[in-house]
């Protein structure tokens, strides 16, 4: 049994596509998560009831952003291509703004 082999479903573009974008959003979001609970804890020290209210003002800009992002993703053909596109777009960003 090869353990390597991609499932049939995980072949096409656009699953390959939103899978990327998912990871990349997830991994976006934990960086801004962990980042935003040690302001508040170290900079406004708010305690406990500062981190709770941080972490609602968190799940509801994640809400937020979802819808935002399915909006965007709706009006777009996800390819392998676009994916890179905006990879690359992403990573001349933080080059030119590091």
């Amino acid at each position: 049994m090869n353990l390597r082999a991609i499932p049939p479903f995980l072949n096409k573009p656009i699953i390959q596509s939103s899978i990327w974008i998912l990871i990349s959003r997830e991994f976006a979001l934990s960086i801004v998560n962990v980042i935003f609970s040690l302001y508040i804890l170290s900079v406004v020290q708010e305690g406990n009831l500062g981190l709770g209210l941080a972490y609602l003002a968190s799940g509801l800009g994640q809400i937020i952003g979802g819808i935002t992002l399915a909006k965007y993703f709706k009006k777009r053909e996800l390819t392998v291509n676009f994916y890179k596109t905006m990879v690359n777009n992403f990573t001349n960003f933080i080059r030119v703004n590091a």
